[in-house]
């Protein structure tokens, strides 16, 4: 599975890819503390704001716990 993690600062937008939730989060939170703003775009096409990071993680996290 691929989440995809938009970031954008100043118009311009970065696509970053991670292959578990828990990835994708902590490159999410990375990048919001660089002053970009962030969302996640799940394998199944929902977008996740930061403050429903916790959800991401209830509904892909133990999925892709085991994910190397």
């Amino acid at each position: 599975m691929t989440f995809k993690i938009f970031a954008t600062v100043s118009g311009a937008v970065s696509v970053n890819h991670r292959q578990t939730a828990k990835e994708a989060i902590e490159k999410a939170l990375e990048l919001m503390g660089a002053g970009l703003s962030v969302h996640i775009v799940a394998p199944d096409g929902a977008t996740y704001q930061p403050v429903e990071f916790p959800d991401l993680l209830l509904n892909f996290g133990a999925k892709n716990a085991d994910r190397t």
